[in-house]
Formats: C-alpha cells, sequence, structure tokens
C-alpha cells in the first residue's frame, strides 16, 4: 500500500484557497487532480469560483477501496472553521464545498489539538492564535475499471448581494465550468 499526498493552492485575484488531498490505496489506481478559476455569471452579477475536479481510477482487475481526505490547512490565520452540509465555512463565509456527499468532517482548533475519532456531519471549532483546520472524509469502492469523479467548488468571491447556498453550487456542471474556464483563458490579453 502506498500514501500519495498532493497539496496545491490556487489563486486568483491575491486571494488563496488551499487545497490538500491525500489518497491512500494500492499503487495500480490512479489519481488525477484538475484545478481552474474562473468568473461565473449570475442573475446578481459575476461571482469568482476556483473549481477542482479529482478522477479516481481502479484499472485493476479488482474492486478498490480506500478513504480520500480533503484537508483545509490555514495559510494564513484561521479563527474559526465550520462544517456542515458537506462544505468548509471560514469565519462563517463559504470557502469549500464537495459535489459528493462525504462522510463527515474532523475538526481542530490546532495541528496537534485532540481530534474526534469519528467524522461529525456538522462541526465547529474556534481559535484564538487562527490555527484551525479541518479535513472532509471520502469513502470510495471502485468495481475493476471504474472511475468515480468528485467536484469541490471554492467560491472566492460571491456574486453581489447574493447568499451562499451549497445546494446551488452543486447543481453546476462541472464540464461546462471548466469549459467556461477554459473560453475564459483563451480570451484574456497576454
Amino acid at each position: 500500500m502506498r500514501v500519495r499526498q498532493k497539496s496545491r493552492r490556487v489563486r486568483w485575484w491575491r486571494r488563496t484557497c488551499p487545497i490538500g488531498w491525500s489518497l491512500v490505496g494500492a499503487q495500480e489506481t490512479s489519481a488525477r487532480l484538475e484545478l481552474c478559476c474562473l468568473s461565473h455569471g449570475m442573475d446578481s452579477g459575476d461571482a469568482v469560483l476556483a473549481v477542482a475536479r479529482l478522477r479516481v481510477t481502479n484499472p485493476t482487475g479488482q474492486i478498490f477501496k480506500t478513504s480520500l481526505a480533503v484537508a483545509i490547512a490555514p495559510e494564513g490565520a484561521i479563527h474559526a472553521l465550520a462544517f456542515e452540509k458537506h462544505a468548509f465555512f471560514i469565519e462563517g463565509r463559504p470557502v469549500f464545498i464537495a459535489d459528493t456527499p462525504s462522510r463527515g468532517a474532523i475538526l481542530a482548533e490546532s495541528p496537534f489539538a485532540a481530534r474526534p475519532l469519528t467524522p461529525q456531519d456538522q462541526a465547529h471549532v474556534e481559535s484564538a492564535k487562527g490555527e484551525c483546520r479541518g479535513e472532509m472524509l471520502f469513502d470510495l469502492v471502485l468495481a475493476p475499471g471504474q472511475t468515480q469523479f468528485l467536484g469541490f467548488i471554492c467560491p472566492l468571491r460571491l456574486a453581489k448581494g447574493s447568499e451562499f447556498q451549497p445546494e446551488f453550487y452543486r447543481t453546476l456542471s462541472f464540464d461546462k465550468l471548466f469549459t467556461e474556464a477554459e473560453k475564459q483563458a483563451a480570451e484574456k490579453p497576454r
């Protein structure tokens, strides 16, 4: 068994969304993380979104079971971190929404703080030092030859006057978001 850990940081308009993930499993299993940023038009104006799509493939002839942890760790101070409805919130702002229901999350107020042993559907931690962190957990079971996609949206800026509604973001097509991001990148002057 091998543990693979990847960490990517998405930068857009001087804001950063930390996205880290780790996948435990057999060496034959492949994973690919794709990232993009785009302005997404809404009725109340443009929202700016960072989008991640993780593709996990089982090319073997055996069933593959694994756990996936998607981590939120501070690049700067995080004084309050919450988890509910398969989304992370930093100090009340939505920062990370999963399109697939997770097993829950484990949150901690510092790197070495005691943590619950089982994921929770709803959780909240605070830290005077700004060291909050958390992991969203997924259980994956892939049949031989099966590929599974998991999508994540990080709203870097909400449209003017809009409120965060995780269900709206989960209805977005990730293929269309990536196509739109490619189009916007091609239109930008170099």
